[in-house]
């Protein structure tokens, strides 16, 4: 059974072993509390700013002093979570890219955290008239933040390690027979 939720509550719920959750980043933290699938796919984060305001990027150290939006409750990798709460750069977390992207282009952030590549940021702006408005002013830096494997997780109360062995079988197949690819929209 599938429900979508935002990305908040359906981590609460999978906290709360009333479900699994689909698309989280492996973390040490996390390793402790969930049961993980081996990746189901690699997420680009990338770092999205307006034209006119472009910046160098290729190490964490070049968003020193920055304001970043990124989603409530998303880990970037253990690297970046070490870098933010070591205060070299700030996130402001939200609940939405579109809402973090129409807050870039008010002044409020010097970039914006988008994950799923340059797919999920045509989507973003292609879901709201104002980003569709302004596209030509949103530039995706060459260097992603980061490449973020996703997996389907389980809290360890709920003792799933079978169903995700099962299905790290299947996606194995669907990979192999190129069938993932499909599904996923990235192949013919």
């Amino acid at each position: 059974e599938l429900h979508l939720s935002p990305w908040k509550r359906a981590y609460e719920l999978a906290l709360r072993a009333e479900g699994g959750v689909v698309g989280v980043s492996y973390n040490s933290e996390r390793a402790k509390l969930f049961d993980f699938s081996k990746p189901i796919y690699d997420d680009d984060i990338q770092i999205i700013t307006l034209k006119d305001k472009t910046f160098a990027f290729t190490r964490l150290i070049d968003l020193k002093g920055k304001v970043v939006g990124g989603i409530h409750g998303a880990s970037y990798g253990e690297v970046v979570d070490k870098a933010v709460s070591d205060g070299l750069f700030t996130v402001e977390r939200d609940v939405g890219a579109a809402g973090r992207l129409r807050k870039l282009l008010a002044g409020r952030l010097d970039a914006a955290f988008i994950g799923n590549g340059a797919f999920g940021l045509n989507d973003v702006i292609h879901s709201h008239e104002e980003l569709r408005n302004h596209r030509t002013q949103f530039v995706a830096l060459p260097t992603p933040l980061t490449r973020d494997p996703l997996h389907l997780a389980f809290a360890k109360t709920m003792n799933k390690r079978a169903a995700l062995d099962r299905f790290d079988a299947a996606l194995h197949k669907l990979r192999k027979s190129g069938e993932l690819k499909k599904l996923m929209g990235t192949g013919k």
